[in-house]
């Protein structure tokens, strides 16, 4: 087949969808503009080309603030710090970051809007609060009266769940400085706890990138991950296609994540199949990656929903290849062929089984 052609504007590297022209470069002409460089597709991570400003951008080479002030016809000028340095919101017992006018973020708003000003939710949850989801969950309220998990549940709609007790009677972590709920090992949130299995000493967590931080992080080809508490190579990151920058949790995070939602399991319990298999497909040698990642095998015969299960029937983690092509075919020709011994092990004695994560019941 031959080679897709390319735009035949001076410059521009897209695909000719429309004659010899791109779709951006059509669509210029159409409208009967002259037509001017596209932006760049993908890319690294942009800052404000205003000079002396760091913050990211937003559009026509500059950040939000500049822009704004591009819009509205101004000179641009620089752009005062978004926040004063150790000033506080001056509403009473709001101890928030300072924003504008004396006020925090979210105080400022309901200045904007409506003029009165009043305690945020969060400040009034008692410490002592407690979820009242279920007859038997302790944990302490998240937000509307639920506690985080059970908040997450009732987000994506399914029925709430009895959850197992809190490691710490007290609900919080025993980290420094955390006011995380404790889900892991020794009293920890989860974000402690990976930093205790990768042998580290623990420190308050880092839960937002400064922007002043941000030039050097990149120029260094890495960035920091909120959840694992670590840096990383950009590599390993989402690039979000409106800010230009890195999401804040790893990609190896977000599809822990993702996976323990669908198949209603803890992160650190799926992290624990992960580790235990050693990132590799339990019926092959294909290991994890960012682009090609390892799936959550469930029994479908419990549950037939693909990509979802109740939790108590998964069985291990499986490159696409042996997930959707090999392991289905060996079932059902399963009884009719002669049995291959890495498979009948897999069937019979799945890791998720052998991490002690399910009960031998689910295979009986």
């Amino acid at each position: 087949m031959a080679d897709a052609r390319l735009c035949s504007f001076e410059g521009c590297e897209r695909v000719a969808k429309y004659g010899t022209l791109c779709q951006g470069h059509y669509k210029q002409k159409n409208q009967g503009q002259e037509l001017a460089p596209l932006r760049t597709l993908g890319g690294q991570p942009r800052f404000c080309e205003f000079d002396g400003c760091e913050r990211p951008h937003l559009a026509k080479g500059l950040c939000r603030a500049h822009y704004q002030q591009y819009k509205a016809g101004k000179e641009l000028r620089p752009v005062r710090p978004m926040k004063a340095s150790g000033k506080l919101c001056e509403f009473e017992g709001c101890g928030r970051a300072h924003q504008a006018k004396g006020l925090c973020s979210a105080h400022y708003q309901q200045f904007v809007k409506s003029g009165n000003l009043t305690p945020l939710y969060e400040w009034l949850i008692s410490p002592d609060a407690r979820c009242g989801a279920t007859p038997s969950c302790d944990r302490p309220v998240y937000t509307s009266s639920l506690c985080r998990t059970h908040y997450e549940q009732r987000k994506r709609g399914v029925p709430f769940a009895i959850l197992k007790p809190l490691v710490n009677p007290e609900g919080t972590c025993a980290g420094p400085e955390c006011k995380k709920e404790a889900e892991g090992e020794g009293r920890l949130c989860r974000s402690h706890t990976l930093i205790k299995r990768r042998g580290e000493a623990l420190f308050p967590l880092i839960l937002k990138t400064r922007s002043a931080d941000l030039p050097d992080l990149i120029a260094r080809g890495v960035y920091w991950c909120t959840s694992c508490q670590q840096e990383l190579p950009l590599s390993a990151f989402v690039i979000d296609g409106q800010r230009k920058l890195p999401r804040s949790r790893c990609r190896l995070c977000l599809g822990i994540e993702t996976r323990a939602e669908k198949h209603r399991r803890s992160f650190l319990e799926i992290l624990t199949l992960f580790e235990y298999q050693n990132y590799t497909c339990a019926t092959c040698v294909n290991r994890h990656t960012d682009d090609n990642g390892l799936h959550l095998d469930h029994d479908h015969r419990c549950c037939p929903k693909k990509g979802e299960s109740c939790g108590k029937c998964i069985r291990g983690l499986l490159c696409w290849t042996c997930n959707a092509g090999a392991l289905p075919w060996y079932e059902r020709m399963r009884g009719i062929i002669e049995p291959v011994g890495l498979m009948e092990s897999y069937l019979n004695h799945p890791p998720a089984l052998l991490a002690g994560l399910i009960s031998g019941k689910s295979f009986a």
